[in-house]
């Protein structure tokens, strides 16, 4: 994160999409499209389905974080970070400029 960024909310969730926790200016969907965009993307990687990217993951001694950044999410200034924590569970956070 940048010195002038500032997160205004965050949030947990599952595979599926499901909210867990959330604080701040994040809603559900916003938390159900970062997850849905990590999922995507670990799709897009060569990898041909979720588990398999996930099996991957977890069999390697250090590993891989996927990580999306979406700039101009809903404003100019916004941009939506998303993160896979561990299988099956992602951190979204949306941050402001």
């Amino acid at each position: 994160m940048e010195e002038n960024e500032k997160i205004i909310g965050s949030g947990f969730g599952d595979k599926n999409g499901l909210t867990i926790f959330r604080k701040g200016e994040i809603t559900q969907d916003d938390i159900a499209d970062g997850v849905n965009r990590c999922v995507e993307k670990a799709l897009e990687d060569n990898r041909s389905s979720e588990e398999q990217y996930f099996e991957h993951k977890e069999n390697v001694e250090s590993p891989v974080t996927l990580f999306i950044k979406v700039p101009g999410y809903k404003q100019k200034n916004l941009q939506l970070v998303a993160t896979s924590v561990v299988k099956e569970l992602y951190l979204v956070q949306i941050v402001q400029s």
